[in-house]
């Protein structure tokens, strides 16, 4: 894209990464009772991007994709039993204006990403419009004033989603949620700053609002009755049961696992 009179410079770049990791590992915890289990994995993957860019006046225009690929495959031996064959592919595509006028200047854009998930019976597709501004204005010669606005993704780890039951302590186990999904991040921030020659002072403000975000679902269970009754989430819960790998004690043992909910932070 060229204006009449005006000279443009573009460029163009691309990047590629695989890799393949292969792991064994053996986790034990003796607190009164053996409790031990051995992990063997491997993991694939591939990330990729492009980006074209065009330096026009008074802004540069950007473009790009970007698309990613793992696939992971990890089993577990002894006290905790598991396979684990998970799936997971992310595409984004992005564009973008950035410039200055004068004491402003400005960042804005437009993308979209979808997520696909998938382990076992569990198959996900996750979409999500994201927009993105960062406008900046010099008040004086010193002092800054920096807005931000962000609609982003959060995924929730590996170890949160995988299908399998892990005794974390005598007391405590981690009950893995396949149908966990990720959640929309709305982000505002704001900053003000004041630039001396041998110091920087910088205040500032944000805000969080994560919708449907996932968050620890904690079940007490009677460990006197583990052995014949497995942990079971909580009624009015709809995620599917699984068992709590607890061993029989006078105590009670605590199962926490992952639900979606939401929440909302401010800071100033």
């Amino acid at each position: 894209m060229h204006l009449p009179g005006e000279e443009a410079a573009t460029g163009e770049h691309a990047n590629a990464v695989g890799t393949f990791i292969k792991s064994r590992g053996h986790n034990e915890n003796n607190e009164g009772s053996n409790y031990a289990y051995d992990t063997h994995g491997r993991t694939r993957s591939l990330w990729t991007e492009g980006i074209y860019e065009n330096r026009l006046r008074p802004f540069t225009l950007s473009t790009g994709v970007q698309y990613s690929q793992r696939y992971s495959h990890n089993t577990y031996e002894g006290d905790a039993e598991a396979t684990n064959d998970l799936h997971v592919s992310g595409l984004y595509l992005f564009s973008q204006l950035k410039g200055k006028i004068g004491r402003l200047s400005y960042v804005g854009g437009v993308g979209g990403s979808h997520r696909y998930y998938s382990q076992g019976a569990t198959h996900q597709h996750f979409w999500l419009f994201r927009p993105k501004l960062t406008v900046s204005y010099a008040l004086t010669d010193r002092l800054q004033a920096r807005y931000g606005f962000e609609l982003s993704q959060h995924v929730s780890q590996i170890a949160l989603i995988s299908d399998v039951s892990i005794k974390l302590n005598r007391l405590e186990t981690l009950v893995g949620n396949p149908n966990l999904r990720p959640n929309r991040v709305t982000s505002h921030d704001l900053h003000l700053t004041y630039t001396m020659p041998r110091l920087t002072l910088d205040l500032q403000g944000y805000a969080r609002l994560n919708a449907n975000c996932n968050l620890e679902q904690y079940t007490r269970v009677n460990t006197a009755s583990a052995a014949s009754s497995p942990a079971r989430s909580s009624p009015s819960s709809s995620l599917p049961v699984t068992p709590s790998r607890t061993r029989p004690n006078s105590s009670t043992a605590i199962s926490i696992r992952l639900s979606p909910s939401a929440s909302a932070t401010m800071a100033i």
